[in-house]
């Protein structure tokens, strides 16, 4: 049985100038309070407006009919994009209140975060740096816990726990062993982005056992990035620097097993690889990294006399082990985080406030751009869309002109626009309306098809009202077809008058031979003979041409082709009302929708903009 005197104390001097620093500072830490509850004051005025505008942020959209079934679903997906984000912003302003209550509770309180993968030794770390691996005489050691649950000492069990986080607190500090950044629980991932803009300062703990990874180091620096967290600082930890030597031990018959630290060239080398990835992450050129910190829990144990794995008493430390135990590396590490409170503590407890409200700033820029180019990648959509059916307005027009000129002869014809006491315009006005709309509407179908859906009622509706419009105006008119004659009518009338007084006076002249009887009868005979010889002489010389008008019909012919050139014209405008009707039933109006939540959205950014002290 192990016996010890009471006045025997077994504390690493190192440990307790570290203790006393953390618990001298607490006063100072105290004092920064002032003003970081005026700035938390402001930071909860902000975070309570906040709140209200995102309740008020109407993002619900109205997909108007006829939407087609891919960008329907793209706006879906979008919209449900923009409300996650709302969603989140609403949980992280949640997050911010329970931080800004924290923050009160642990004001006078340097807060330490420690990341590292699954066992590589973060808890062995936490336990001794707690001092549960010392003999304390005069001060108590930290008190760790677990979620919100106190515990003897921290689990130091290889694997992932279900636990939020644990720590311990001392006077003065509060150290938080957080969970992976990339865990495997979603609420530890969460919790990890969280505590990163509470942290004071931070450690990376890599093993050769677990040793840092690429992928979280880069997840981690984009927490750096969101959290607002400036001006910080953090130094790598190679821990597990040991390895076990077995010698038989012959007295006894045995085999004896020592831990010792690892070969230089051993330690540079992890030591170099972790340097490259962290290099190769980005976060060296986000916060100051310290001096490199090699350690080793069972070394450090080992040389206390304790057990390795457990840290319960195994026997007494050997006389001079205060210089021995410089091979831990816990030396260096007391030391960076005395410094560090000293010379720091203070500003960094009263800038707190000030690097949430960044990190307030940095969360809502986030949502907003990435809202932002959601709302945008719609406009994209709807605007390409609405390019491709305008593409396409030049062939359904020609596609109906053609259709709708085609039907006109045979409707006007059917109506009988060749007869104009009998041509029915108002039934011929009724055909044609009803060709326009047939027109234009296979056309529209045959187009559109593949851009637009569920159109047919409103698109009959408005050709319906368009053709009542139209004026056909069916100028017809009776046609009359001119004949030219020869004609000797008027010659022959000549002829005869002329003949017959000829041969009047020649007759008389030869039958004054025979006295005055023979005068007379000579003058009569004459005159008979001279006219039927005057009437054939006459059709030789006056031959005339003459003009009749003949009844031939209406101008149907022309009627029919000007109604042709008259419906390619409606039909075209017809189609062109359409397609502009079709934009502005469906691409416009999520266009504007878009829009107006931009705006809103755009103004969370105001809410943010009030001067900080």
């Amino acid at each position: 049985m192990l016996v010890r005197s009471p006045s025997l104390t077994v504390v690493p001097n190192s440990w307790l100038s570290f203790r006393n620093a953390y618990e001298e500072a607490v006063h100072d830490m105290e004092a920064a309070s002032i003003s970081a509850q005026m700035h938390r004051d402001e930071l909860k005025n902000v975070i309570s407006t906040c709140r209200q505008q995102l309740h008020e942020t109407d993002s619900d959209f109205s997909l108007p009919k006829g939407t087609p079934e891919m960008l329907k679903n793209s706006i879906i997906k979008w919209i449900n994009h923009i409300e996650g984000q709302q969603g989140k912003l609403l949980d992280f302003l949640d997050h911010l209140t329970e931080d800004i209550e924290n923050a009160e509770e642990n004001e006078n309180r340097f807060i330490v975060l420690v990341f590292g993968e699954v066992n590589c030794g973060k808890s062995a770390i936490s336990n001794h740096v707690a001092g549960m691996d010392f003999d304390v005489a005069r001060l108590k050691n930290g008190q760790c816990f677990c979620e919100n649950i106190n515990v003897e000492r921290l689990s130091e069990n290889p694997t992932e726990c279900t636990r939020a986080y644990q720590g311990f607190r001392l006077p003065g500090l509060l150290w938080i062993d957080c969970p992976g950044v990339l865990s495997r629980t979603f609420a530890n991932a969460q919790l990890a982005r969280r505590l990163v803009s509470r942290a004071d300062y931070m450690l990376f703990v890599s093993s050769s056992d677990a040793p840092l990874k690429q992928s979280e180091l880069k997840e981690l620096k984009s927490m750096i990035e969101e959290s607002g967290n400036q001006d910080l600082e953090a130094s790598l930890i190679i821990a597990k620097a040991d390895i076990f030597d077995e010698e038989e031990d012959k007295l006894n018959d045995n085999i004896v097993r020592r831990v010792k630290r690892k070969s230089e060239a051993a330690l540079d080398a992890q030591l170099k690889w972790c340097n490259e990835q962290l290099k190769n992450s980005g976060i060296q050129d986000m916060i100051k990294m310290g001096k490199p910190i090699i350690l080793s829990s069972y070394v450090a144990r080992d040389i206390m006399g304790r057990d390795w794995v457990s840290g319960s008493r195994r026997t007494w430390p050997q006389h001079g082990w205060q210089a021995r135990y410089e091979d831990s590396g816990y030396p260096l590490l007391f030391s960076i985080l005395e410094k560090l409170v000293r010379s720091r503590g203070k500003k960094l407890k009263a800038s707190w406030p000030l690097k949430r409200r960044t990190a307030l700033v940095n969360e809502f820029t986030r949502a907003i751009l990435q809202s932002v180019d959601g709302l945008w990648d719609i406009r994209r959509h709807v605007s390409y869309r609405e390019k491709e059916l305008f593409a396409k307005l030049a062939q359904a027009q020609e596609f109906a002109s053609e259709k709708a000129a085609a039907s006109v002869q045979s409707q006007l014809i059917k109506h009988r626009v060749d007869d104009i006491d009998r041509f029915n315009k108002e039934a011929a006005m009724t055909s044609l309306a009803e060709s326009l709309k047939n027109s234009v509407l296979e056309a529209l179908e045959y187009f559109t098809k593949d851009l637009i859906d569920n159109y047919d009622e409103d698109m009959k509706n408005i050709l319906v009202n368009y053709s009542k419009n139209i004026d056909m105006k069916f100028e017809i008119k009776e046609v009359f077809t001119y004949k030219t004659y020869e004609s000797t009518k008027k010659s022959e009338g000549v002829g005869r008058a002329g003949g017959g007084l000829l041969g009047m006076a020649g007759g008389a002249a030869f039958g004054s031979i025979f006295g005055p009887v023979g005068t007379l009868i000579g003058g009569v005979a004459g005159g008979i003979i001279g006219t039927l010889g005057g009437n054939e002489a006459g059709k030789r010389i006056f031959i005339e041409k003459v003009r009749v008008r003949v009844p031939n019909g209406t101008n149907a012919d022309v009627v029919i082709n000007k109604t042709q050139s008259k419906m390619r014209r409606e039909a075209k405008i017809a189609c062109w009302q359409c397609f502009d009707e079709l934009d502005k039933m469906l691409f416009k109006p999520i266009i504007r929708q878009t829009k107006a939540i931009e705006k809103k959205i755009r103004s969370w950014d105001e809410l943010l903009r009030t001067p900080k002290r």
